[in-house]
């Protein structure tokens, strides 16, 4: 049987980023959704964008307080369905952002060689503010696998982790204020990751895709 929300199997060139939460409906719908329309607005179309929840509320829409968030900054969430992580969708994912570090643990736990790639979204941005993205490719890689291995060489030029500072609260079941304070938690880290994505444009592997 087909799983809901799961798109045909396409090339991505640019490589694929996997946003990992707890049921689906909340942090990571919103981060794979904006991304999506950061990417498109910048006419990259090299890049797979997905999101998974650790428990997810199967093939659900996005929680009512977040879509009408998302719909307000112009993005649709009408095809949006929640799906359940799995160890497939972590061994094809170039780069994982988790909402949170308890997350990050059970990708890991899925697949361990994928360790070197997991990071919560917020570790994520702090990282790169010291990563050089002006460093070299390595041959075959692709945009958003040499992000992740740009993000991996900052752990060596700032503190690894933040604590409590890396994680994103789950909002479901809060108030609307608690969504927009969770969207205030997510919107930035989330457009440093787009820019650096987007400076990535000199990867051979965004000739195939834009």
């Amino acid at each position: 049987m087909t799983s809901v929300n799961v798109p045909p199997p396409v090339a991505h060139p640019g490589g694929m980023i996997l946003f990992v939460c707890t049921g689906n409906v909340c942090r990571s719908p919103y981060l794979e959704l904006v991304l999506r329309n950061h990417l498109a607005q910048r006419h990259i179309t090299s890049i797979a964008v997905r999101s998974a929840g650790t428990e997810a509320l199967l093939h659900q829409p996005v929680a009512p307080p977040m879509a009408a968030i998302l719909e307000q900054a112009g993005i649709t969430t009408d095809t949006f369905r929640s799906r359940q992580l799995e160890r497939q969708m972590v061994r094809s994912a170039d780069l994982i952002l988790t909402a949170e570090r308890s997350h990050r643990s059970v990708v890991a736990r899925l697949h361990p060689p994928a360790l070197s790639r997991i990071f919560t979204l917020r570790q994520a941005a702090r990282l790169l503010q010291f990563a050089p993205l002006d460093a070299p490719f390595v041959p075959e890689e692709n945009a958003v696998s040499r992000l992740a291995r740009l993000i991996a060489s900052g752990r060596g030029l700032n503190q690894p982790s933040a604590g409590d500072g890396d994680d994103v609260m789950d909002p479901w079941q809060q108030s609307a204020s608690t969504y927009r304070a969770v969207e205030g938690m997510l919107k930035e880290p989330l457009a440093v990751l787009a820019n650096a994505l987007a400076a990535q444009r000199t990867a051979p592997s965004f000739v195939a895709g834009d």
